[in-house]
């Protein structure tokens, strides 16, 4: 995160590398990632799942935005990186290589997280039945891109099984994405024979 000047930071005030040349946002919510100054915003009653969700949006900033260091950088220079243009890598056109398990065969697929999400919107299942965390509003993940990957990130690591089972059973395509994510990374990942049996 230092090496993007990516901050977690209270609520009410902008981060020091930011004072001379930002005014603090709108930061709704019980957490929120301001990606203009790359920041993301905490309460003390913020939960881990909603703080592990805003972390989510500042990695997908950093992986979209291939954001570098801004620790020395002259006035000048931050106040360009405000005006820069937000790229998301889930929202790019870039087709993700993917794992579908069907049968315990694995099948590669190539996919946009765009495609993995209109593909989860449109599978006829009711909000109640929707992947979130129990501290996330009921359907949340149907609201964006953005929102669908970053809810995906905090549900595949966070500690919620009916979250997980029901991103497994419904959003099998970004379940497939976080996999291979944790596996670049070294993350542990969930196991998916014992989520599959997983009542909800």
């Amino acid at each position: 995160m230092r090496r993007a000047s990516i901050r977690i930071w209270n609520d009410n005030s902008v981060p020091t590398l930011w004072k001379e040349v930002a005014e603090l946002g709108t930061t709704g919510g019980a957490a929120s990632y301001q990606p203009n100054i790359r920041t993301v915003h905490v309460r003390v009653t913020s939960t881990t799942d909603q703080i592990r969700h805003e972390l989510a949006h500042a990695w997908d900033h950093y992986l979209g935005g291939a954001l570098s260091s801004l620790e020395k950088a002259k006035r000048k220079e931050l106040e360009r990186a405000i005006q820069r243009k937000i790229r998301l890598w889930s929202a790019s056109d870039t087709k993700r290589a993917i794992v579908m398990y069907r049968g315990g065969v694995g099948v590669r697929k190539r996919m946009t997280v765009r495609q993995m999400y209109m593909l989860y919107k449109e599978r006829p299942i009711t909000r109640e039945r929707r992947f979130g965390n129990p501290s996330t509003r009921v359907g949340y993940s149907t609201r964006s891109v953005r929102e669908f990957f970053a809810e995906a990130y905090s549900v595949f690591f966070g500690s919620s099984r009916v979250g997980m089972a029901r991103m497994l059973a419904f959003a099998p395509e970004v379940f497939a994405l976080m996999e291979w994510l944790a596996g670049l990374y070294g993350l542990s990942k969930p196991d998916r024979e014992a989520l599959a049996k997983v009542t909800f």
